[in-house]
């Protein structure tokens, strides 16, 4: 597989005027990293990361992890596993400020005209990210399928109509009661849909370092090179003392079963498992376990529709995207220009 890409040189976020005595007030300081921010923000469209060289993980040209064909988590030969159920993250790291991207959520559906916006897929424009480059394709052999809670809950009015309606019904109740018209009462009120809670499941599996097979030295490599590289995915990126660049979010298929436009790693697991050995890996020292278990939580960011079960049913995920990628928000930006 190779080494793993460098992360490039990290931008600081400083102002651009020449350095100031060292008697400046903080105040005037604070004003200058203001204004600083503040032009980058409009200047890149909200974007919080310096320059086309921006902070965050790196970015190869494309890069599959194929857990389920080419890493030891199982001692069968990669051609007899074309049958293997997986679940497929696509990495994404965001590039727009959770402000900038609200504003373009509810914006850009009335800017741009009908021919450019799908206005039959809701959650465009929800996420502004770029994609790194890397795919995970994990084994799925998990008993999760769906587990879908709608909440209902009693209507609130905005005003005391409600609560007028409710103590007239009541009276009523009472007064029918006294006359004997019933023995007791109860008073049915209609509820509205309070929408649901965000899906999380987990997949599970281990790589083996000690499988008896002759490359050894090559198979620790890959599964540490796997194993920093998810752990990357899931920690954020600390810009400056103020500023980060969080986790990445990942589009997630498991065929089939489900389909998420945006989710995230909610919780990454990782165990060292059996005897562990010192090994020089790459002239450098490591403690190496005869395995690694993996234990990771995904959790969605989008509550689960019917327009996205269906997009998983008929095949048509690409109609349902929530995540829109630079250079695609460019390429609507020209075309409305024109």
């Amino acid at each position: 597989m190779g080494e793993e890409t460098t992360p490039k040189q990290l931008h600081h976020l400083a102002p651009t005027s020449p350095t100031k005595p060292a008697e400046q007030t903080a105040a005037g300081v604070a004003s200058d990293v203001s204004k600083y921010i503040a032009d980058k923000m409009i200047g890149n469209g909200g974007i919080l990361l310096i320059d086309d060289n921006k902070v965050g993980l790196p970015k190869p040209a494309g890069l599959v992890y194929n857990i389920v064909q080419d890493f030891p988590w199982t001692l069968t030969e990669s051609s007899n596993r074309s049958n293997v159920p997986y679940i497929k993250l696509t990495e994404y790291e965001i590039t727009l400020t959770a402000l900038w991207m609200q504003l373009e959520y509810w914006l850009k559906g009335t800017y741009y005209s009908s021919d450019d916006n799908d206005n039959t897929n809701p959650y465009q424009f929800l996420y502004h990210a770029e994609p790194t480059g890397y795919v995970f394709k994990i084994p799925y052999f998990e008993n999760y399928d769906h587990a879908i809670n709608p909440q209902w809950d009693k209507f609130q009015s905005p005003t005391d109509a409600d609560g007028l309606i409710s103590s007239m019904l009541g009276t009523i109740a009472k007064v029918g009661q006294l006359l004997g018209v019933a023995p007791g009462s109860k008073i049915n009120q209609p509820q509205v849909f309070g929408g649901a809670s965000q899906s999380t499941y987990s997949v599970k599996f281990t790589l083996y370092n000690t499988t008896g097979l002759v490359d050894t030295d090559k198979i620790i490599q890959q599964n540490m090179d796997f194993k920093r590289r998810l752990q990357m995915s899931t920690l954020h990126s600390q810009m400056t003392r103020l500023f980060i660049s969080p986790p990445a979010i990942f589009e997630v298929h498991i065929p089939g079963i489900r389909y998420s436009p945006a989710a995230i790693i909610s919780n990454l697991t990782v165990s060292n498992i059996g005897q562990m050995n010192l090994m020089n890996i790459s002239g450098r020292d490591e403690n190496i376990p005869d395995a690694y278990e993996f234990n990771i939580q995904i959790t969605e960011l989008i509550v689960e529709s019917r327009e996205i079960l269906r997009a998983e049913y008929m095949n048509t995920q690409s109609k349902i995207k929530a995540i829109i990628t630079p250079a695609e928000a460019k390429a609507l930006q020209k075309k409305q220009k024109t």
